[in-house]
């Protein structure tokens, strides 16, 4: 062939072989060995990016806090509130946490995650159809966090179908009632608020307190405008202990 003087001309690609037309113009200059298990191992890739609608709540901070980089047009504004929050997230082997108030570290999730970690906190293996504010504080011992917790666990058990249900019916087992012992006249009191009530009295009373002794049965009460802890303990000095002294076994139930 050295005696022939040659002239490579590239060809217009063919339909469905322009990938490999220019493969073909572009070889690997690389001497390493092609894995037959997986011959495309490091060879030409596609990768895409999602819609910035689709992108995690949590992406700006990812990227302030890895390259020091502000979301595409923000405004200065946007630029100090992200600097502000920045001071509550770390990241830790490429997983980034929030700092609790009491030190823990919450992982944050994103939106698909969250709406899985909701189902098995209220109504999967972990739950027990408990109400938001228990199933928040539950999530946030377990662990995770994305801004809009709260908010979403009141809204995912409001729309729950099993506590819609069963939420209003009585879940205790039925017990006989039980008589509180008490060793003599004056050792036990107990204390009941009734109220509010609605129109109030002459006198603008809409709360009434109530001291039953339980080994006589004996009552003492007083009309209530307000129910501030002054009062009720106002009520405890002048209406029992002034009266009727304190015992060495004297409490309230």
């Amino acid at each position: 062939m050295g005696e022939f003087e040659l002239t490579f001309i590239n060809q217009k690609s063919v339909k469905g072989q322009i990938i490999t037309d220019w493969l073909a113009d572009n070889p690997l200059n690389g001497g390493d060995l092609v894995d037959l298990d997986f011959p495309d191992e490091c060879i030409y890739y596609i990768e895409t990016r999602p819609p910035i609608s689709e992108c995690p709540w949590y992406t700006d901070i990812i990227n302030y806090i890895m390259d020091h980089t502000y979301p595409e047009g923000a405004t200065p504004q946007q630029r100090r509130r992200l600097r502000i929050i920045i001071a509550k997230y770390v990241i830790i082997e490429k997983v980034l946490y929030r700092k609790a108030f009491d030190g823990i570290l919450l992982r944050c999730v994103d939106t698909k995650e969250s709406k899985k970690i909701l189902h098995e906190s209220h109504s999967g293996m972990c739950g027990g159809h408990f109400g938001g504010h228990a199933t928040t504080r539950k999530i946030h011992r377990m662990g995770y966090f994305w801004p809009t917790l709260e908010h979403d666990v009141v809204e995912f058990v409001r729309r729950c179908h099993k506590c819609q249900e069963f939420s209003h019916e009585i879940h205790m087992p039925a017990q006989a009632l039980q008589p509180i012992a008490t060793p003599w006249p004056f050792s036990t009191w107990g204390l009941d608020l009734i109220g509010k009530f609605s129109p109030s009295s002459t006198d603008g009373h809409n709360f009434i307190i109530t001291a039953t002794e339980y080994f006589t049965k004996w009552v003492e009460a007083m009309p209530l405008t307000t129910v501030p802890g002054s009062v009720i303990a106002k009520f405890i000095l002048n209406q029992i202990i002034c009266r009727y002294g304190v015992s060495a076994n004297h409490y309230l139930r």
